[in-house]
C-alpha cells in the first residue's frame, strides 16, 4: 500500500520478485487505499516518513545553526521529537486503529 501510484509499483514488483526467488507463499497485492490493503491482513510491516525526509533535515539544520548538533550531549537525536513527530505518530495512530478494526490479529 502507497499513496504514490509509481513508488507502489515499484515496491509490488520488487516484493513480487522477493516472494518468488525465496518460493514463499505469499499473497502480494496492490492498492492506494490503507483499510483495503489491511483487510485480512495477517502481519503489517510499515516504513513510512510522513512528508519524507526533506522536513526533517530542515528540522536537523536549524537545530544545529542554533548550536544543537544531533542531539546534547551524549543524547543522540533522530529528530522525530520536533516539528515532524505530530504527523508521524498520529499516522501511526490511525493506522493502529484501522488495524483494530480491519485486521486485530494481525
Amino acid at each position: 500500500m502507497d499513496i504514490d501510484r509509481e513508488r507502489l509499483s515499484a515496491v509490488h514488483d520488487l516484493a513480487t520478485r522477493y516472494r518468488d526467488e525465496a518460493k514463499a507463499n505469499l499473497e502480494i497485492k496492490a492498492t492506494l487505499n490503507r483499510k483495503k490493503a489491511l483487510k485480512e491482513a495477517d502481519f503489517v510491516i510499515s516504513t513510512v516518513k510522513v512528508g519524507g525526509y526533506d522536513p526533517m533535515e530542515a528540522e536537523r539544520e536549524i537545530s544545529e545553526r542554533y548550536g544543537y548538533y544531533r542531539g546534547i550531549g551524549d543524547r543522540v537525536s533522530d529528530y522525530y521529537g520536533g516539528f515532524a513527530a505530530y504527523h508521524q505518530l498520529k499516522f501511526f495512530l490511525d493506522s493502529a486503529r484501522d488495524m483494530e478494526d480491519t485486521c486485530p490479529d494481525a
